[in-house]
């Protein structure tokens, strides 16, 4: 029984060397001009997803974002769609690494491949293993940039230090130099942009976050404050199989949309999406992260702290800086801050 024993153990470390794995597989030959859109969907479950919804039954942040890209993938009838779904890293006996990440390969609404892997710790950063496999699998396939889509669902991403990101793996930290590393990992070249990128995430539209991805995408969706786990209903990518010239910036604002009229239905905080159009953005977006980093130098404030307005700051010029900002605000029910009507878009840490 022992000799069994050890024979099974040694034989699951064998495959276990193995950091990717195919689960399944389907022997397609379909021609790549078929495809006329791209889309990237990376869901975070390696934390707390765990919320009640408007009828107070327990719902998995998580689980529902992988619902809703599975059954976008499949409707997907001329897209390409590549979900990442990154879990809590798990072992066998204690001591052999499992495979507990799972990577949906979609193209023309059918799964063509299903893969499991694991992480290779600190020595690999974040989402590079990922971006490795993405060019194994759309490798010589002409990419259309322009109508090319990332969706990222998680907690607020930090703009330093994350290394509490990954509830299991701390060891890889998750800020947003990490992101555009990341991210970087799934261009062709580094004039190659996204046109849109969607950070379904807490108090991520701000101008030290934006900054950082100018140089990826044409267009950004985020809240400058609190999601609360709800995520947003990323369905209007669909659009582009009514019409293929739909562009990012509709389709951002059809999302942005959806999302504002579920969130101002189901809960009673303060809700703030954004639409950020990068290259009106861009003429000063630079100048703007300085008075916020000049600001959060002197005054030290609370990282942890909810976002505010960065309207509130001194230096802000309303004129200037929500020009290609294009917000959808509903203040909070209770509060001092629910007699304010409007929100200029950008969420700033203020003391």
């Amino acid at each position: 029984m022992r000799t069994l024993t050890f024979y099974a153990v040694l034989i699951l470390t064998l495959q276990a060397c193995s950091h990717t794995a195919i689960v399944a597989e389907r022997d397609s030959h379909e021609p790549d001009e078929s495809t006329k859109y791209s889309a990237i969907f990376y869901i975070h479950a390696d934390a707390d997803y765990l919320y009640h919804d408007a009828n107070r039954a327990a719902v998995r942040a998580n689980e529902r974002a992988l619902s809703s890209a599975l059954e976008i993938a499949e409707e997907a009838q001329s897209g390409e769609i590549f979900i990442i779904h990154q879990k809590r890293k798990r072992s066998f006996l204690g001591i052999i690494p499992r495979r507990n990440n799972d990577i949906y390969y979609f193209r023309n609404g059918t799964l063509q491949q299903q893969i499991k892997y694991r992480y290779q710790g600190a020595s690999v950063p974040f989402l590079q293993k990922e971006g490795e496999i993405y060019h194994q699998l759309t490798a010589g396939r002409p990419a259309n940039r322009e109508q090319s889509y990332f969706f990222f669902f998680g907690h607020e991403i930090p703009v330093s230090g994350g290394e509490g990101y990954h509830n299991s793996h701390s060891d890889v930290n998750v800020n947003a130099s990490a992101l555009v590393s990341g991210l970087n990992a799934f261009v062709h070249d580094e004039d190659d942009k996204f046109g849109l990128i969607t950070l379904s995430t807490c108090s991520n539209g701000t101008p030290l976050i934006a900054e950082q991805l100018l140089p990826l995408t044409n267009y950004l969706l985020a809240s400058s404050q609190n999601l609360h786990l709800s995520y947003l209903d990323v369905e209007g990518l669909l659009l582009l199989q009514k019409d293929p010239s739909t562009t990012p910036h509709q389709i951002a604002r059809v999302i942005a949309k959806q999302s504002f009229d579920r969130l101002t239905k189901d809960i009673q905080t303060e809700v703030a999406l954004s639409v950020y159009d990068m290259s009106e953005v861009s003429l000063y977006l630079s100048e703007l992260a300085e008075i916020v980093r000049n600001d959060e130098e002197t005054t030290r404030p609370n990282i942890f702290r909810e976002n505010v307005d960065c309207a509130e700051l001194e230096q802000f010029d309303a004129t200037v800086f929500t020009q290609g900002v294009e917000t959808w605000y509903r203040p909070p029910r209770f509060g001092r801050r629910a007699s304010s009507g409007i929100h200029s878009g950008w969420g700033c840490k203020i003391d």
